[in-house]
């Protein structure tokens, strides 16, 4: 929860702009993420948590924990 990076999916990428197939090159992947870092300390969310907060949006769900369902089993 320290970490200041955060991995960012094409699902992300899409949120975020990006409107082309495939990878996107390495300085807008870095800029992308540093434009997510920064709205996330200006909102004093974890960039991880706010990446995961997100996630479950697109998926519709409200608890987190339907990721983790098979591991509990």
């Amino acid at each position: 929860t320290q970490a200041e990076l955060v991995c960012l999916d094409v699902h992300i990428l899409r949120f975020m702009g990006y409107d082309r197939d495939g990878s996107p090159n390495k300085q807008f992947y870095l800029d992308m993420e540093q434009k997510w870092l920064e709205t996330c300390a200006k909102y004093k969310v974890n960039p991880a948590v706010a990446r995961e907060m997100y996630w479950d949006k697109v998926q519709n769900r409200r608890n987190p924990r339907y990721w983790s369902y098979c591991l509990e089993k």
